[in-house]
């Protein structure tokens, strides 16, 4: 979560906010470290698209708090392995086409993170359970903008420590 989380900073990205559920407490812990915001998914037994609507939902500011931001960069936490300039490509990307879900690519593969707009935030907000984010992006395919980079960390799914062994940072 550090990393991310500092990517994520050094990008431009403010808010950033992690969300926990199973492990809440810890996670808690590691976002006050760390200086971001925290979201408790108290459905994360649901899966991780709980977890998304969780965070959607505190950045769209459930109970009308907060204005819902422009847009979000999606990042999963067993996505660790994405270079820091990758991010600042795609908040650069996102900052001249925000209406636009921007995806990265490598290998004509897409990958992790995504950025989203306000308009997504909203679709994601207000989905019933069971949805998937893949789900909302096939509906607004006509928004997608790939954004190719020589970043193949953007496609490594990080699960376990074997998964981890012999990767770089």
């Amino acid at each position: 979560m550090d990393r991310l989380a500092t990517c994520m900073l050094d990008a431009g990205c403010d808010p950033v906010m992690v969300v926990g559920g199973a492990q809440a407490e810890s996670v808690r812990q590691e976002a006050l470290r760390l200086g971001v915001q925290f979201a408790l998914n108290r459905n994360w037994k649901n899966g991780q698209f709980s977890s998304l609507k969780t965070g959607v939902s505190w950045l769209a500011g459930a109970g009308g708090s907060r204005t819902i931001p422009v847009g979000a960069m999606v990042a999963l936490v067993d996505v660790p392995l994405v270079r820091r300039e990758t991010y600042k490509i795609l908040v650069g990307t996102f900052r001249r086409f925000p209406e636009r879900i921007v995806i990265p690519t490598n290998q004509d593969r897409r990958g992790h993170p995504i950025i989203v707009p306000r308009e997504i935030i909203r679709r994601v907000a207000s989905s019933p359970d069971g949805m998937t984010l893949r789900d909302i992006i096939k509906k607004y395919d006509h928004l997608v903008l790939e954004q190719a980079v020589d970043d193949t960390g953007i496609l490594k799914d990080i699960d376990t420590e074997i998964d981890l062994k012999g990767t770089q940072f």
